[in-house]
């Protein structure tokens, strides 16, 4: 399985680096709320100030309860930050002390007029998706579960507080603001709505670390969030398409068409294929990551025979081998990282030793099978392009990246051959937790 999400980059001589932070954007709505003084959302925005999380950085903000506010902040939110968001809603409903966390979001049927007596267009979301519905793919159903277990919400605590499953976000402005959040990237949003507080169901106790609090962490908390099989995961996989030595064809390149004959179960692949060259990878980096993809896999060629490598680090320093354009890197480094700083490394949230166990198991690799083929687990992704890549894509963060150097092919160690061993490294990321 993947590790935990403490298990955070380190530099270059092993230690952490307590920069590494994961960003949690929390939205609410300002101002009053059928005939409360504030909106419920706003107050626990409020309450969430006095929350210190360690390694969590919570930008908490209030948007106007208008569709217009809406349409103008949410794409500006995304441009800037890409990890976690929570929206907080409110609802109201007399007597009604459950906190719904919403699985959906509807493209059309808002027809309710905001403040301003606006309603959208058509009523229905400004948005270039095809989709009538949007599904979170966090497993609201295990999230739920955790909650209540941890909480202790057995209908007594917190004057019978509760937290349920919902797919009815309601068509208004927070279902529409759910909508565009989840088209941006549904694998961390989700929309919580919170009842008016009453009783022993107080702004502190739904604003408690053990409650929203928590759903906050949680989205951060790789070995708690557990990704839904059900839904497809869209995984994209790079190769170099430059000749590598006497081959033709870059044997990276040619794994990346082999992928593609044969489906995986809930996995679209979207493929690249990308010149030896350090600005060509530079380049094409926003576009791998523009659709939000849930993982990120990038294929390049070694000369050593017979051997996977699954490459477990990235080095900021050291690029002095020129692509095939004879250009190298400024200082010999990553772009945007200080020339004066020591080199710095960064790894991958993956478990290697279980990964080198799943895949030596499942692809049945006793060194004879696939002309002795083996995977193996390596530190060394070399300083060439390959590796300035790994660096670049494991920085731009969250999502599961692996940088995986593949073998020419020769006998039984077949384009096939290599292939599968790729599908399986595909399976055991999309199975196992973001």
């Amino acid at each position: 399985m993947l590790t935990l999400c403490d298990r955070v980059p380190e530099d270059i001589s092993g230690n952490i680096m307590l920069d590494w932070t994961k960003e949690v954007v929390v939205t609410g709505f300002k101002g009053s709320f059928e005939g409360t003084q504030d909106d419920v959302s706003s107050v626990i925005i409020d309450e969430l100030q006095k929350v210190d999380v360690e390694n969590r950085i919570l930008l908490l903000i209030k948007l106007d309860a208008s569709y217009e506010e809406v349409m103008k902040k949410i794409p500006e939110l995304f441009t800037e930050h890409q990890e976690f968001v929570l929206h907080l809603a409110s609802y109201s409903e007399q007597n009604k002390t459950t906190i719904f966390i919403e699985q959906k979001a509807f493209m059309s049927g808002y027809t309710k007029p905001d403040k301003n007596e606006f309603i959208p267009e058509g009523n229905r979301v400004k948005s270039e998706s095809k989709e009538q519905e949007l599904v979170t793919k966090v497993n609201v159903d295990d999230l739920v579960k955790e909650l209540t277990e941890k909480c202790g919400l057995n209908g007594q605590k917190y004057g019978g507080l509760t937290v349920e499953k919902s797919e009815d976000p309601g068509r208004f402005i927070e279902g529409y603001t759910y909508f565009l959040s989840l088209d941006a990237n549904p694998s961390s949003r989700l929309l919580v709505k919170i009842p008016a507080f009453q009783g022993e169901c107080t702004k502190e106790a739904v604003a408690s670390p053990e409650c929203i609090g928590d759903v906050a962490d949680m989205l951060t908390m790789c070995n708690r969030m557990r990704v839904d099989t059900n839904y497809t995961r869209d995984v994209v996989v790079t190769g170099f398409d430059t000749p590598f030595e006497d081959f033709d064809e870059n044997p990276s390149a040619v794994v990346v068409d082999e992928l593609m004959k044969i489906p995986i179960e809930n996995v679209k692949i979207f493929p690249h294929k990308i010149p030896v060259a350090y600005e060509a990878v530079t380049e094409k980096l926003p576009e791998l990551r523009k659709n939000c993809p849930d993982d990120v896999l990038h294929l390049a060629t070694h000369s050593v025979r017979n051997t996977i490598y699954f490459q477990q680090k990235a080095f900021s320093h050291g690029y002095c081998r020129e692509d095939i354009n004879g250009y190298v890197p400024e200082g010999n480094k990553i772009e945007d990282e200080d020339e004066e700083e020591e080199q710095k490394k960064l790894k991958p949230f993956v478990d290697f030793d279980y990964l080198v166990e799943e895949v030596t198991e499942k692809c049945g690799l006793d060194g004879e099978r696939y002309g002795g083929l083996k995977v193996e687990k390596s530190d060394d992704p070399g300083r060439f392009v390959g590796g300035y890549l790994y660096y670049l894509s494991i920085r731009e963060g969250p999502v599961n990246t692996l940088y995986i150097n593949v073998p020419p092919f020769e006998g039984e160690c077949t384009k096939e051959a290599v292939a599968n061993v790729i599908r399986e490294v595909i399976r055991f990321l999309t199975r196992n937790d973001f």
